[in-house]
């Protein structure tokens, strides 16, 4: 029973990447790329010490990396700390290279390259990276599952012991897991109760607490009919046992260990951190739980192994391999009483046995094959020794599979062989382990035979030996006709990408690194990776995965056509506009110099503002072109009012009030949206006092809040046409006074940075 295997599952976020790039245009174009691309961003870095904190801090999934940087290190220096010490895959960005640098940059085994300008393309090279990534995590994770459980094997193999014996369990299961903590229980069947015999990771008081449970209880129930249990939900763990909330534990693992259909023990792997354990692992531990029962086994009854140390001893003793001897007539002349753990029945050695009373009719006729090779010297092995499987009938008649290894014992004074020597051991689990091991490789074949890459295998000489389905679909062979046919490589490609392939394939093989190309065959376009398989060092085989990217491509090419004929097209709107605003800005200067020029300092304000704000040059080009005829309305009051220096009568006073919307009406036709918009609302203030439609918080556009803190600040610091300047010091007052008032709070602190900060000084008169 598996409950609640994951929580969630990294492969459902967007992968994280880090940008290395000292050149902020570049950087925000890599950015805005990125997250069109659908990737998430950690940090954008200028240095390669901010590199190196940010891949420590944020572990993202790949790093874009400047070989040229600011600092100390350079892209390159920053890259190979970053893969000794995070291993976190790296594309270097570069506009031009030296044999040098390039050499540099190799040592650093990295994912790929992008050349400087970044343009769409550069979207395969970051895919390929992570892909390539995942794969070689993939494949070390499950070459280290097999390394550690074919470990664990040779270590069981050689020992006896049973405490030694469940420490070498338990601490494997913890290593391929990646939890921290564990205990193993063997269950007591005269008790009913799962006991605690080892544990590590776990504290004194917990494993006091926890030294037993019972299997009647829910979860022994499940163990006792054989079934694992895993769970990773803190609530639930603490369900179980108020303890397990006190440990501290967020998974659980629970394995039956299972000895000749009976379960013996418990395996239980636990975590103070959240891991997730995939199907792959949860395999790897069920065999190690497979390889445990084995152990139980041979190190006897669990009431004879708690009673005494030395009836442990002697049964320990005893738990070892078959030692027998037997004449040329094949009967028995020695058997050690580990014969009758093994088979459940004992032999009289006081009479003959037969051989062929103890083991198959097939072992016995190869047995007596052997015996003949060995005495003959034809039995294919140095020091007259044969090693064969034979199967031992158990008491119930069951066929029981054994290793034994089979030796001539010579007479002292004649060559004629006196007898045989046969040990042998018991096999069953490690057949066992096998198997799973087995099935896990066919887990493994049926995944890269259910995807679309082509993907196929050579060895140094380049004829192929593996292909999956998709390369086999692709030539339309079987893998068995592949490798009697002993095709070369480039039997997989037309006649225009052969010279390529052939050429990657010896880059690949002479620099011993990956290589990846673009290819094209009949009327589709492939990518393929070629990659070096390395043992001890050398290139054993060379791996080859091919994807079909023609959809892709094709996309990708009209998506660039259409966005270079956006870009035109906005490029004629945006000089028709610039015109426009120029013809309105002289006509307005015409009627009315004074206006024309507060236009002109309000714009430049508006604008440093926004860039304060961090805001998009797009919304920085809006923001200048609205304040920029932010008064146009005025065009329609008479300048007398405009230029009053007495208090303005109430009639004066709403016709001033009006300018907001008749600037609105004059545009709303001739401007692109929000820029008529945002001229409506410059006089609007965040309390609904302002005008004309008494609007209030975020029901004002930003750019008409930021247009109205630079409206208050000219009017107030510049000469008006009926008094003079009142100085900044005073306007700086009223937007400070009436910060989060009449005017946002983030305006009003980016204003204020403005000036005294970066000492900003109007371009109109010198304000």
């Amino acid at each position: 029973m598996r409950k609640l295997q994951s929580q969630g599952s990294a492969r459902d976020e967007k992968k994280r990447i880090l940008i290395v790039e000292d050149d902020f245009i570049i950087a925000a174009f890599i950015k805005k790329l990125l997250i069109k691309w659908g990737y998430s961003i950690t940090h954008v870095a200028v240095t390669g010490m901010e590199a190196l904190e940010s891949a420590g801090r944020d572990r993202p999934d790949l790093i874009l990396m400047d070989i040229t940087i600011k600092g100390d290190l350079d892209g390159i220096d920053t890259a190979l700390k970053i893969h000794d010490l995070y291993n976190i895959p790296v594309v270097y960005l570069t506009a031009s290279m030296d044999e040098d640098t390039l050499e540099r940059a190799k040592r650093t085994n990295p994912y790929g390259y992008l050349i400087k300008p970044i343009r769409e393309n550069a979207l395969p090279v970051i895919e390929i990276a992570l892909y390539k990534h995942s794969l070689d995590i993939e494949r070390k994770r499950s070459e280290n599952l097999v390394r550690i459980q074919k470990d664990l094997a040779l270590r069981l193999s050689g020992t006896a012991d049973l405490k030694e014996t469940l420490s070498l369990c338990l601490e494997t299961a913890i290593e391929i897991s990646g939890m921290d903590s564990g205990g193993v229980y063997l269950y007591n069947s005269s008790k009913k109760k799962f006991e605690l015999a080892y544990s590590k990771g776990l504290s004194l008081t917990f494993t006091k607490s926890v030294s037993c449970f019972d299997g009647s209880s829910d979860n022994g129930k499940v163990l006792l009919k054989g079934n694992p249990i895993y769970l990773n939900d803190k609530k639930i763990i603490t369900s179980i046992a108020a303890e397990n909330e006190n440990e501290g534990l967020t998974n659980l693992a629970s394995i039956p260990v299972v000895n000749e259909n009976r379960v013996v023990a418990c395996l239980n792997i636990s975590s103070h951190l959240p891991v997730d354990i995939s199907p792959a692992v949860m395999v790897s531990i069920e065999t190690i739980a497979a390889q445990m029962g084995r152990a139980v086994e041979n190190a006897g009854n669990i009431e004879r192994i708690k009673e005494s140390e030395l009836k442990y001893r002697l049964l320990a003793e005893n738990v070892t391999d078959v030692i027998w001897t037997f004449d040329e007539q094949f009967n028995v002349t020695y058997l050690s009483p580990s014969i009758e753990k093994l088979l459940g029945q004992g032999f009289n050695q006081d009479s003959s046995v037969g051989i062929d009373r103890m083991i198959t009719a097939a072992s016995f006729g190869l047995l007596k094959n052997t015996a003949a090779g060995i005495r003959d010297g034809s039995s294919g092995m140095n020091n007259q020794t044969a090693r064969i499987e034979i199967d031992f009938l158990t008491a119930g008649g069951v066929p029981l599979v054994t290793e034994s290894v089979i030796s001539l014992i010579q007479g002292e004074h004649t060559e004629s062989p006196v007898s045989y020597l046969g040990v042998s051991r018991d096999i069953r689990y490690r057949k066992e382990t096998l198997r799973k091991l087995e099935e896990s490789a066919n887990v493994h074949r049926t995944v890269l035979n259910n995807i679309d890459d082509m993907i196929y295998q050579i060895d140094t000489s380049g004829i192929v030996f593996f292909a999956n389905s998709a390369a086999l679909n692709h030539v339309k062979l079987t893998l068995d006709e592949v490798r009697q046919s002993r095709i070369p490589f480039h039997f997989f490609w037309c006649d225009k990408s052969i010279d390529d392939v052939r050429d990657g394939m010896k880059y690949v093989l002479d620099h011993r690194e990956s290589k990846f190309i673009d290819c094209k065959c009949g009327d589709n376009y492939f990518e393929l990776i070629i990659d070096p398989v390395l043992e001890n060092g050398n290139i054993s085989s060379v791996i080859c995965a091919a994807r079909d990217i023609t959809e892709r491509k094709q996309a990708a090419e009209n998506m660039i056509r259409e966005i270079d004929l956006r870009r035109e097209t906005e490029k004629k709107l945006q000089k028709a506009l610039d015109a426009s605003l120029n013809v309105i800005v002289k006509i307005i200067e015409t009627g009315d110099p004074y206006t024309a020029g507060h236009q002109k300092n309000v714009a430049e304000l508006a604008k440093n503002i926004g860039m304060q704000l961090n805001l998009p040059l797009e919304e920085l080009n809006i923001i200048y072109a609205a304040a920029l005829v932010h008064d146009i309305g005025k065009i329609d009051i008479p300048a007398e009012i405009l230029s009053k220096p007495g208090r303005l009568s109430e009639n004066e006073m709403l016709l001033i009030k009006d300018h907001p919307m008749i600037g609105y009406t004059i545009l709303k036709n001739e401007f692109p949206p929000p820029i008529p918009e945002i001229i409506l609302q410059h006089h609007e203030r965040i309390d609904g006092s302002g005008y004309p439609n008494g609007l209030s918080g975020d029901g004002i556009l930003l750019e008409a809040m930021i247009i109205s803190v630079a409206d208050v600040i000219e009017a107030i610091a510049a000469n008006r046409p009926y008094r003079p300047s009142l100085g900044l010091e005073k306007a700086m007052e009223e937007i400070i006074k009436n910060r989060n008032i009449l005017y946002d709070h983030r305006v009003v602190d980016a204003a204020i940075a403005l000036f005294a900060v970066k000492k900003f000084t109007f371009f109109e008169t010198g304000k």
